[in-house]
This record gives structure tokens, C-alpha cells and sequence, in this order.
């Protein structure tokens, strides 16, 4: 399998629909998708809808499609679209199909490092500059400055850097004692579901399952900038891998803002419902969410300063645990807005069911804590599935050991110019 980059490939299809394009031949003067690719290749690839004078009617969209079978090419990410970034629903008629040189290849291209964003498997060298995929280097201060990048190019935790549990525990001696499940190696931080003895008197029923957390507290924080990490999810049943930022006190009975730049869930399902939406039949997660919300003792969720929940901050994309994906946020004082690849997408806030790219300052204010600096965290949680289906792991359908790890190359923030 690979990514194929080729001139002149054009076909058409009247396929409709969001999901597979069944290509109907070549235009002329280019060539065919079948003659450059092979099953299983992945391309960028632009599809536009025309009228009958070949006019474009408006429909259009640009992503990674794959190419699954002969003449059949599969959405695999959706990176932009006439559809608010979401893959488009076809209607019947004729469409263009067309290899495209995309933005979001120009942008990872321009930067000092590999397609993707990240180093070359993450090892970046600390001395080089680097800037936040899809963004003008000119909003930011110099990360090395002013910023903070983990490239883990080193052989073990950097724990000048980061923690590696979760704040609360850090003097519980039961969980310390337990082994590692995690490596710095080849320019990867991996960390992995992983069973032991005495996991239960921690995590109770969670199969001897047992979580660890990175987190920069005390170490890094940051009011308003970009926050941005590349990585491959793992699979499993009732795993939580995230990406988050947070800020808390001394005590517990305030309110405290939260961004979840990523959050997946393995093998969940969604309510009362027979069929998976976070994850595929092998229980490889398929959708993330991203949800700015307020912590308080008692109640989780304050739902009316909360963005986004359910299907309304979920983001059905691909297999996320087969390749590095780059998940950013950038946070300003006027308000909060998700990136997935160095694109932007579309969120609903709880307040007034409003869609748009960025979260207005003014719809998460009620904190007084959304404002302060937050710190980086970095997290392999255990039984976070969500609706009626048992989130624990288990050991026949959530795979142990560093082959199915959440592999993180980078995490990287930014201080902004003119916040």
C-alpha cells in the first residue's frame, strides 16, 4: 500500500451518497485512477459535482480516499467540503474525480518536518523551528522560546516535562507500584492497555486493567496558544485515549474549564442502539470527540457552558489507530477552535445549538477559570465507553502490550502573538 501522487488523473462518476465512488472512466486526455493505483492505496483526491454543461453546481469536497477495490475509491478523511468540512451527499448527476495537490499536504510539506506534521517518527531535534500544521508561523511565538515540544526522540520520559499519573494519585503507593506501560523509544512515547496484580485495589473492575496519565502540571502551562499532537489511537474494548488541557485548584469546589482537544472510546456504543459508532466490528475506534466543558465536585458537566455533546461533537473519520494523525486547538480570548490535520471543523454549542468553527469566548465564561493557563495532559483511561454497553476491557477483545499502543510522536504548544 501507498500514498500516490500522479499528473493528469481524472475520471467521472454519478455515484451518490456519502460513501463509496465507483469510477466511470477516464476523461480525455488523462488517465485513470486503475492504471497508476493498486487495492489498498490511498490518494488525495478532489470531487466535484457539475451540471450538464460540466458547470460545478456548488457540491465538492477534498480528502484521503483509499482505493478499495478496482474503480471503487472509499472516503477515508474528509479534510474539506462544501458540507462544513463533513463528506458530502451526493446528488444524482455526473461528478468530477481528480488527483489534487491538497492544503493540507502544502502546509505539512512547508514546514521543517515530515508529511503529518511530525518529525521523522517524531524525533524532531530540539534546536529546529517548527510551526502548527495549518497555521500562519506569524500568530506564534518561537516554540523553542516560548513555547513547549516533546518530540520523545530521547530513551525514557522526560520528567522535567511531564508526570506520569494522574495528579490525585502521585502519592498512592499501590499505583506506583505498578509496572510501566509505556516506552520512550524511536521517536515515540508508547503507552499500552496492560493487565497486573494488584491493578483492582486501584481501579476497581476493570478486569486488571489499569490507566496511566502524562501530564505537565506544575511543569507547563499555557493561556492561549495552539496545542497540537500527532499519533496512532489503539484498539480494544473500553480504552480512552485523550488529549486534553485543564486547570484545577487546591480545592475542589469551583469550577474549572476543560478543553478535550481529542477523546476516543474503543468499542463503545451510543446508547440503545445494536451497532457500533465509536469503533469498527474489530474494535478499531473510528470517531473521536472534542468537547470544551466546566468541572465541578458533584457534577461533571455544567451542560449549559459545555460545546458540544453526543453525535453533535462526534467526528466520524477512519481507522485512527492504523495511521499518525495530527489533533490540534487553537484557544484565543475570543473563543476555541478544533483542528483535525491542520483543518478546522464544525461544532455545535449546548448553549444555543449554534454550528461553527470556533466556540465563542462568551458560550464557556461562567468559570472563573477560563481564562488561566492550562496544562498539557496526555492519558490511557480505562472503561470510559459511553450509552448502555459495558465499558470495561477485557482480556479477549482489548489487546495488551506495546503492539497495540497509543503511539504519540509529538506533543507541541504555541504561545500566540496577539492572543
Amino acid at each position: 500500500m501507498a500514498n500516490i501522487i500522479a499528473d493528469r488523473v481524472r475520471e467521472t462518476t454519478t455515484s451518490t451518497g456519502t460513501t463509496t465512488i465507483t469510477l466511470s472512466g477516464a476523461m480525455i486526455g488523462f488517465r485513470s485512477f486503475a492504471s497508476i493505483m493498486t487495492t489498498g492505496d490511498t490518494c488525495y483526491a478532489c470531487v466535484v459535482a457539475v451540471d450538464s454543461l460540466g458547470s460545478p453546481t456548488g457540491a465538492w469536497e477534498v480528502g484521503l480516499y483509499t482505493y478499495s477495490s478496482a474503480n471503487t475509491l472509499t472516503r477515508t478523511t474528509v479534510l474539506s467540503s462544501s458540507n462544513q468540512n463533513q463528506p458530502v451527499n451526493f446528488a444524482a448527476g455526473t461528478k468530477h474525480v481528480f488527483l489534487d495537490l491538497t492544503a493540507y499536504q502544502v502546509n505539512a510539506f512547508a514546514q521543517p518536518t515530515a508529511p503529518g506534521g511530525g518529525g521523522t517518527g517524531g524525533g524532531g531535534t530540539t534546536g529546529d523551528e517548527v510551526w502548527p500544521l495549518g497555521q500562519s508561523p506569524t500568530d506564534y511565538y518561537s516554540i523553542n522560546s516560548d513555547g513547549f515540544r516533546d518530540e520523545f526522540d530521547g530513551v525514557a520520559l522526560d520528567t522535567n516535562k511531564w508526570w506520569d499519573t494522574i495528579w490525585y494519585r502521585r502519592n498512592n503507593t499501590a499505583h506506583n507500584n505498578l509496572p510501566k506501560n509505556y516506552a520512550v523509544q524511536n521517536g515515540s512515547l508508547y503507552v499500552w492497555p496492560q493487565t497486573a496484580a494488584g491493578a483492582t485495589a486501584v481501579y476497581p473492575n476493570y478486569n486488571g486493567f489499569y490507566e496511566r496519565e502524562f501530564a505537565t502540571d506544575g511543569k507547563f502551562a499555557l493561556q492561549y496558544g495552539f496545542f497540537e499532537m500527532e499519533c496512532k489511537l489503539p484498539r480494544g474494548r473500553g480504552l480512552f485515549p485523550a488529549f486534553w488541557l485543564f486547570n484545577h485548584a487546591a480545592t475542589e469546589n469551583v469550577l474549572h474549564t476543560e478543553i478535550d482537544i481529542m477523546e476516543a472510546y474503543p468499542g463503545g456504543y451510543d446508547g440503545n442502539v445494536n451497532a457500533f459508532l465509536y469503533a469498527d466490528v474489530n474494535l478499531r475506534p473510528t470517531d473521536y470527540v472534542f468537547t470544551v466543558f466546566n468541572n465541578q465536585v458533584g457534577s461533571l458537566r455544567a451542560g449549559s457552558n459545555r460545546m458540544a455533546g453526543g453525535s453533535d461533537s462526534r467526528f466520524p473519520t477512519k481507522d485512527l489507530s492504523a495511521t499518525y494523525n495530527v489533533y490540534g486547538c487553537r484557544w484565543d480570548s475570543t473563543g476555541i477552535t478544533p483542528y483535525f490535520n491542520g483543518q478546522p471543523l464544525y461544532v455545535k454549542a449546548d448553549i444555543d445549538n449554534s454550528v461553527a468553527e470556533k466556540l465563542p469566548a462568551s458560550k464557556y465564561t461562567a468559570s472563573n477559570f477560563a481564562s488561566r493557563p492550562m496544562y498539557l495532559l496526555i492519558d490511557l483511561w480505562m472503561g470510559r465507553a459511553v450509552g448502555n454497553e459495558s465499558p470495561n476491557p477485557n482480556v479477549s477483545e482489548t489487546p495488551q502490550g506495546q503492539s497495540n499502543s497509543f503511539e504519540i510522536r509529538y506533543v507541541r504548544a504555541w504561545k500566540l502573538r496577539n492572543p
